[in-house]
């Protein structure tokens, strides 16, 4: 019904409501990734580097994609086998461990990033003299003193005066 509804709206409306919802979807989509993160922020855990998934290095916990479509966590890969953790909510043991390659494995993205990264994708940033010119004089000034030193390290004294032990 509503898909006939909508073949009647005039072309002008069908564009702005088609807008408006993916305004709505994006503002969505940046509230699911800003939930995520205050939850990430108490309980961040270290990464622990375990192989290699899709070209790029993994970590232990990492969300995967298995090869039947179901998302499961990657215990450990190496040497081209991955072990991987995943609940099987139909099973009577829901939590699953099992051994594959890691060629059939795939990394999980967040469907709330990979939208607004493709909002993002092919935008510059529009160029500015202003901005050049606070770019070179910040680019000049020293660092503050309690942030770490920036840049090639300092020869020391000694060394410059080129006495060796």
């Amino acid at each position: 019904m509503d898909s006939i509804e909508r073949d009647a709206w005039p072309e002008s409306l069908r564009l702005l409501a088609e807008a408006n919802k993916r305004q709505i979807d994006l503002s969505f989509a940046g509230e699911q990734l800003a939930k995520l993160r205050r939850d990430a922020r108490t309980r961040r855990r270290q990464r622990i580097y375990t192989g290699v998934i899709d070209g790029k290095r993994a970590w232990r916990h990492m969300k995967v994609i298995l090869a039947d479509g179901q998302i499961g966590e990657l215990f450990m890969a190496r040497r081209g086998a991955a072990v991987v953790t995943w609940v099987d909510e139909f099973a009577v043991r829901p939590n699953k461990i099992g051994v594959c390659r890691t060629d059939e494995l795939r990394r999980y993205k967040l469907p709330a990033a990979m939208m607004l990264g493709a909002c993002k994708r092919g935008a510059k940033e529009r160029q500015s003299e202003k901005k050049a010119r606070a770019a070179r004089t910040n680019g000049c000034r020293p660092v503050r003193p309690s942030s770490r030193p920036r840049g090639r390290p300092r020869r020391r004294r000694e060394d410059v005066s080129g006495a060796r032990a």
